[in-house]
Parts: structure tokens; sequence; C-alpha cells
């Protein structure tokens, strides 16, 4: 019975095999681009912590109507504030014509 069996499913896998190989090509390309995408979500993860850390990039900009203590708003947060200036204005342009 194991033989005839044994017989069978070589028999059928001999007849099919063009299927069979494109599926075992298509469960291993998957399982590849499984194993790189997580590789990579994993590195880009680390290269942009990484990358953060080393040039202090700003996490928020703020802008305030009056000045800011600054040297206390670091002390009691712990974070690295930068001052800075914004001048506003409007401007008219008068096209003579």
């Amino acid at each position: 019975m194991v033989m005839i069996l044994n017989k069978r499913i070589w028999r059928v896998l001999f007849q099919n095999k063009m299927q069979y190989l494109g599926l075992m090509f298509l469960v291993a390309l998957s399982i590849s681009l499984y194993a790189i995408f997580g590789s990579l979500a994993f590195n880009f993860n680390e290269a942009t912590e990484s990358y953060n850390s080393k040039t202090n990039i700003e996490d928020a900009k703020f802008l305030t109507y009056k000045e800011v203590d600054v040297d206390k708003l670091e002390s009691i947060f712990n974070v690295a504030l930068e001052k800075g200036m914004k001048l506003m204005f409007s401007l008219k342009i008068q096209l003579l014509g």
C-alpha cells in the first residue's frame, strides 16, 4: 500500500512539475521578500534614531509674542531650546503704468 502511494505521489508531481516548480518559486520569493523587508524596517528605524541623536534634529517649533526665559525652560523640562527671531511684515508694491 505504501509503495503504491509513493508511486502515485511522484507520478502526480512529474505530470504537473511546472505548476509545482512555479509554486515553490513563489513561496521562496515571498519568504525572501518578507525577510528582506523585516531587515529593512529594523535598519531604517536604527538609522533614523541614530541620525536624530547625532544631529539633534528639532521635534517642535513654536513662536511666542513675549520673550521667554530659555535657560529656565531647559532646566525644568530637560530639553534643548534654540532662541531665534522672526520678523513679520506686509509689503505693498505698486506698478507704474
